[in-house]
Order: structure tokens, then sequence, then C-alpha cells
């Protein structure tokens, strides 16, 4: 009897401490989910250009805002605009002793493949922004998660359709002038960029809808406008009845405002638009220079690490989509003031953008992300209030 009483003791004993062992590794585990939370997230940025360039700057500033908000320690590694000293910084981030939990970059042209390699290689989780993948790279490349596991998503501008609502908008301000069958000048962005190439089919795409649109001639310019007065002066000779000038960007459209404005003297019965949403831009709207811009684009830069804050929390976005893309809208003189103040802030100080977030939220699992500028908007032009 002696011996039996000696082994229940034993097994008493042991499923205590079996008890207690599990009591500690519980413990452990909160405490590892706890620390998890609470540690900030490590994101990289390989910016394509330098610093102040006028529409990388916005994004960078905006991702920066939302890092803020997130928890997010986010680096951001400034380049040249010249691809091979980007795709060396890419490398040099995806070969880092210590490499981020996330790493944030633009689709290279004939590049993509070898750096989405490279970060699948060493198990680098990466997110393109801003850059679609052209045609012609689009089989090879295949979509997020199935070639490439770790390239967890993708988001970039549907330069498509803004080619192609920057040809209408302009159209019908001609139109409504008085202009029945206006004539065009268009000059495109750098030829080896996706959005170049994406916004120029959208505008062809418009010109084959619409007969009494003629596009006299197409060429491509420097993203900065340094080389549009010498193309768009050349046009605007040749074809002196233009009416339209239809342009990449805001940089470009601006180069091509003043020129026709010197070579003509005025900018009666000539339209002029561009995307970016560029701080010169919405001025040049202001000012009566340009007519339209199309933007908002750098709102990704914000979007991507509400994104990628809610994967690294256990809520993964590939359940609503692993592709996003972000439609543009026109800033004119007839709705620029919404915009104005908000985007002079460039802390984005008002805005907290952790509303956008699903984590620690009742919210439906079906519920989509949404990041829109009328929320935006709305929260900015709230007065903030005091206990």
């Amino acid at each position: 009897m002696a011996n039996i009483a000696v082994v229940k003791s034993v097994v008493i004993w042991a499923v205590i401490s079996l008890q207690l062992i599990a009591v500690s590794v519980a413990s452990e585990a909160s405490s590892s989910a706890a620390n998890k939370r609470n540690d900030p997230i490590r994101v990289t940025f390989i910016n394509p250009s330098v610093q102040g360039e006028p529409f990388w700057e916005p994004l960078t500033n905006v991702m920066k805002a939302a890092a803020r908000d997130l928890n997010i320690e986010l680096k951001v590694v400034y380049t040249d605009a010249n691809r091979f000293t980007y795709t060396a910084a890419v490398m040099e981030e995806i070969n880092a002793d210590i490499p981020p939990d996330f790493l944030v970059y633009i689709f290279l042209r004939g590049q993509g493949a070898a750096l989405l390699s490279a970060a699948e290689q060493k198990g680098l989780r990466s997110f393109l922004i801003n850059s679609s993948v052209p045609v012609e790279e689009r089989e090879e490349i295949g979509l997020p998660r199935e070639k490439y596991p770790h390239w967890l998503g993708h988001m970039y501008a549907d330069d498509v359709k803004v080619g192609y609502d920057l040809a209408e908008h302009l159209f019908q301000l001609a139109r409504r002038n008085g202009i029945a069958n206006p004539e065009m000048i268009a000059v495109g962005g750098v030829k080896d960029s996706s959005a170049t190439l994406d916004r120029d089919e959208g505008l062809l795409t418009y010109l084959q809808q619409q007969p009494a649109l003629n596009l006299n001639q197409l060429v491509h310019a420097s993203w900065t406008g340094a080389t549009t007065p010498r193309k768009a002066g050349g046009l605007l000779k040749r074809y002196a009845n233009t009416h339209i000038i239809w342009a990449a960007n805001d940089s470009i459209a601006i180069q091509a405002s003043i020129t026709a404005n010197e070579l003509r003297g005025t900018r009666e019965n000539i339209w002029v638009g561009g995307v970016d949403w560029s701080a010169a831009g919405i001025a040049a709207v202001k000012d009566g220079l340009i007519d339209v811009t199309y933007g908002g684009h750098f709102l990704e830069g914000a979007s991507v690490m509400v994104l990628l804050h809610d994967f690294y929390h256990g809520h993964d976005f590939g359940d609503q989509s692993l592709v996003f893309k972000t439609t543009l809208q026109a800033i004119t003189l007839d709705n620029y003031h919404q915009f104005e103040a908000l985007l002079s802030d460039q802390t984005w100080s008002g805005v907290d953008f952790a509303q956008f977030s699903k984590i620690g939220k009742d919210l439906d699992d079906d519920q989509d992300y949404s990041f829109d500028w009328q929320t935006i908007l709305s929260q900015r032009s709230t007065p903030a209030t005091t206990d």
C-alpha cells in the first residue's frame, strides 16, 4: 500500500509539473505575440529618384506618415533615377546581413525577374509599387505568389485609364469652347517606362473611339520636362493649329504650356493637361497655366504600409486581391481648393492612416480595403477637438 501511495504522489506531482510547464509555455507564447505586436515592423523602400523630386517626394512623405501611425520603422534609400544604381540598391538590401521584414520597390523593365528571384532565394518578402509589369514580361513574371511566393503583392496606377481619361477631358474642354474637331499633339514620358507605354495606350484607345479628335504626332521626352521645350516647340511650329497638348506628367505639361505661350503669345484656344498632382502641377492649374492634372496615386505609399502592417499582424490582404490598381482623379480650377490645403501639409499631421487598417477592428472579413480621397478629405476637414 505504501508503494501505491508513493506512485500516486509521483503521478500527482508529474501532472502538476506538466500543468506548470503548459502555463509557462502559454505565457511565453503570449509574451512573444505581445512583443511582436509592440515591436516596430522594419520596411525598406528603394526610392527610384533623388530627394525633392516632384512625384516621389510626396509619395515618400505620405509613406513616412503612415509608417509613423502604424509603428513601422521605415528606411528610405534614395537613388539617382539610374536603372543600374537602382538595381544595385535593391540587391544591397536583399543581401543585407540583417534584411528588413519587407522590401518595397518598383518593377524595372528588363530587371524585374532577376530582382524578384534574388529576393525569393533569400526568403525576403517584397511588394512592388507604382510601376506595372510590361506586356512582354507578364508571362515570364506572372502574378504575385505564383512563381515568386515571397512577392506578396503589387500596386500601381491604372495608367491606361488615366491616358484615356486625360485625352477625353481635354477633348471635352475643346468641344465646350466651340472647337468641333480639335487638333492634338502629345508628349509622352521616357520610352522604357511602363507608365509611359500604358498612358500612350490609353491615349491611342481614346483616339480610336473618338474620330473627331485628330492626333498629329506623339513624341517622348524626359519626365523632368527638360527636353519638352525643344520637342513641344518643334511640334507647335509644325502644327500651328494645335488645340490640345496631352502630356504624360505635370512637368512636361507645364513646359509645353510655357512653350506654347512663348510661341503664340497667348493660351487662348489651347488646352493642356498632365498627370501627377505635383505641387507645381496644382499651382499651374490654379494659375491657369494648365487645365487639369490627374493624380492621387502617390497615396500608394501609405496604402502599401497599411497592407504590410496588416499582413505582419495576421490579416492577409491577399484574401481581397494581390494586385491593386489605383484610379487617378482630376484636379481642375473648379475643385483644386478642396485639395490645396491637404496636399500642402507634407507631414500629413491631420490624417491618421491607422484608420485604414483592419487590425483590432470589428470588421467583416470580406470588407475590402478602401484607400479613398473622400475619407482623407473628410478627416482632414474635421476640426480637432479637445477634452
